[in-house]
């Protein structure tokens, strides 16, 4: 699939994993590193250098069973809902941290510098707990949509 990044056209590389663990209706998968990996600036933030390949929980409604190498797909919405709580929310509570701190009587560069720390501390709390609700919602969860290999 190609797509449109900052202008320029780009072709979507497949996320692929394989099937590590699954228990009922649970699956998870160990993350491949995708070769479009190597030329972004944030990749030590998703393969720390310790070379750990991430585990997620995806949705399997194709069977796939442990050992299984399948391909991943993330719904777009579902990647910009991320990007908004991770990125946006911060942003959004330092800003306001740092209005209610130059709003206050007597303010000063000290109280703009306090608001803003607090609304990051704040900030964090609230990702964290968004994101333990989103992880209990299928929707928003990477789905297998077919089996590369098998190892049966």
């Amino acid at each position: 699939m190609i797509r449109s990044v900052f202008g320029k056209e780009a072709a979507e590389t497949p996320e692929t994993a394989i099937v590590v663990e699954r228990d009922g209706n649970s699956t998870h998968v160990q993350l491949n590193i995708n070769p479009a990996c190597n030329t972004c600036g944030a990749s030590g933030f998703c393969h720390p250098a310790s070379g750990l390949k991430p585990k997620i929980e995806i949705n399997n409604d194709i069977g796939a069973t442990v050992g299984d190498v399948v391909q991943l797909e993330t719904a777009a919405s579902s990647r910009l809902i991320a990007a908004f709580i991770l990125f946006g929310i911060p942003l959004l509570m330092i800003l306001l941290g740092a209005l209610l701190g130059n709003s206050m009587e007597n303010s000063s560069q000290d109280s703009v510098v306090a608001g803003s720390i607090a609304g990051l501390a704040l900030s964090l709390l609230l990702v964290n707990r968004i994101n333990r609700w989103f992880r209990n919602r299928l929707k928003f969860k990477p789905r297998a949509v077919r089996i590369l290999s098998s190892h049966h």
